[in-house]
């Protein structure tokens, strides 16, 4: 068994692939918080990668439509799609938060998320190179999750913090948001 692990050890970092049990890791003294997608993608990411929070859907509309410099960015699309988020229905007791999406291609992509404190943490962490590709016209999206407030403090300032970890180091973007 020990032989064993020592051959797949050896193999994951002779080939440069991702182990299973590599993975976003929690700051310390971090509990880990349930979320949901609502939506993969949204509008056009136009500005400087961030994160938008903000108690109701409308709210966080109006954030992202102001980054957005031409004229009714929300019409044009097929019907399936709903870049404005506007056939999602706000819901009682929930935190929603706009996220870029990542764009990488031949990586493994896990995300998870956690609370320490007064800080909510969404975690991307990118996996290996696989092999190479071209991303030179890839256009990240904003994506739509939600929170239950439940799993948050119950009112005041809370600091929404989106974290990559990728090759053992990490960048970070944060936004506030008022829970009232």
């Amino acid at each position: 068994m020990v032989r064993a692990s020592l051959v797949l050890l050896l193999l994951v970092t002779a080939c440069g692939i991702d182990a299973p049990w590599d993975g976003p890791t929690l700051p310390a003294g971090a509990r880990t918080v349930a979320y949901q997608v609502r939506a993969q993608s949204g509008l056009p990411v136009r500005s400087a990668q961030g994160i938008v929070a903000a108690t109701s859907i409308a709210e966080l509309r109006s954030e992202l439509l102001k980054t957005i410099h031409y004229p009714d960015p929300c019409v044009g699309y097929t019907p399936d799609q709903d870049p404005c988020w506007e056939r999602i229905a706000d819901q009682p007791g929930q935190l929603y938060v706009a996220i870029p999406s990542v764009v990488v291609c031949y990586r493994t992509v896990k995300e998870t998320a956690g609370l320490a404190g007064r800080t909510l943490y969404f975690i991307y962490w990118i996996g290996k190179v696989q092999k190479t590709c071209n991303l030179a016209l890839a256009q990240p999206l904003w994506r739509l999750i939600s929170f239950a407030r439940a799993d948050l403090p119950a009112s005041g300032t809370l600091t929404v913090d989106l974290q990559t970890q990728e090759d053992g180091s990490y960048s970070d973007v944060a936004t506030t948001v008022e829970l009232g």
